[in-house]
């Protein structure tokens, strides 16, 4: 059997996010989601009226008396030893992971995760180790036994600073996290995808992707309240270069253990597909509130009001 192409890769992965984004559409997760925070900030009349109408919101008194009592309090983490000899390590263990989860503030994005699944059903955290350093130009200082030598003056030489080295745990938005639309449940998807809006300049300078990618990708959405279109009100306007934006997805595939970064544009991977980083598999965790019989989304509190 011919080995797959990285171009036939791409198309089939760029599919299967179309059509998990087809799936939530024909039935109306996507709607059902906007109108269940919507009932959760009173936005609960449709069309409008020339009086005031009041209303008793029992959504935002609801999702707001639950998320104290899962989430208000910040989690006491321990750490068992398998080996007798290990009890040391454990004890460090244990300290390392309960200063990172209150010194880089895990509890907040647990938080706003934990309100996303009463909310509408379900929430998404992801979880990893992040590792960002950068250049930085230092001047040369000039000795004295340089200064008898004619060495140009003005020189320059650069550092890497590592800004950041440490695990993580953010929050993702629901609406930015695709699924195998064959699945039930996590265990039994076959892949998974993250997408993140951004700036087409950041990308296009991004030295972790492709050279040749990078530059390929092109403007798939421009900021709405960008200065050109007065606030989305006019459409027949051009857009400068700092509203343009494009889409970027993460992409594992579960069965092959590999993951991948592309854009929606352009005909390369961004990051060509390599195997799975992390040893537990993929790096996102589901908060699930009431589990229908045979359905990947759960139900959450407002649906059930």
């Amino acid at each position: 059997m011919a080995r797959e192409s990285n171009s036939d890769k791409l198309s089939k992965y760029r599919t299967r996010v179309d059509s998990s984004k087809r799936w939530r559409q024909n039935e109306q997760y996507d709607n059902l989601w906007v109108r269940m925070i919507n009932l959760y900030r009173g936005k609960h009349y449709r069309g409008n009226m020339p009086g005031d109408r009041l209303l008793v919101n029992i959504s935002f008194s609801t999702i707001n008396t639950l998320v104290p009592a899962v989430s208000i309090g910040r989690p006491k983490i321990f750490v068992n030893p398998r080996r007798p000899q290990d009890g040391d390590k454990a004890v460090l263990t244990e300290e390392i992971i309960n200063y990172w989860w209150e010194h880089y503030n895990c509890q907040k994005e647990f938080q706003r995760a934990v309100k996303d699944s009463l909310v509408i059903g379900h929430g998404w955290v992801k979880t990893g180790y992040r590792f960002v350093e950068e250049k930085k130009l230092d001047d040369i200082e000039e000795t004295a036994d340089e200064a008898a030598d004619p060495v140009p003056t003005g020189q320059v030489e650069s550092t890497m600073v590592i800004r950041e080295d440490r695990p993580f745990l953010e929050r993702v938005d629901p609406f930015d996290i695709f699924v195998d639309p064959d699945g039930t449940c996590m265990s039994d998807i076959r892949w998974i995808a993250q997408r993140s809006r951004r700036p087409l300049k950041d990308v296009q300078k991004d030295e972790r992707y492709d050279y040749a990618a990078r530059k390929d990708v092109s403007a798939s959405s421009y900021s709405k309240w960008g200065n050109t279109n007065n606030g989305g009100q006019n459409s027949n306007t051009t857009f400068y270069e700092d509203e343009a934006y494009c889409d970027v997805y993460e992409y594992y595939d579960i069965n092959a253990g590999t993951m991948c970064i592309f854009a929606d544009s352009g005909d390369k991977f961004l990051v060509k597909p390599i195997k799975i980083p992390y040893v537990f598999g993929h790096p996102f965790f589901m908060l699930r509130d009431y589990d229908i019989p045979n359905y990947f989304y759960p139900m959450g509190e407002l649906e059930a009001i």
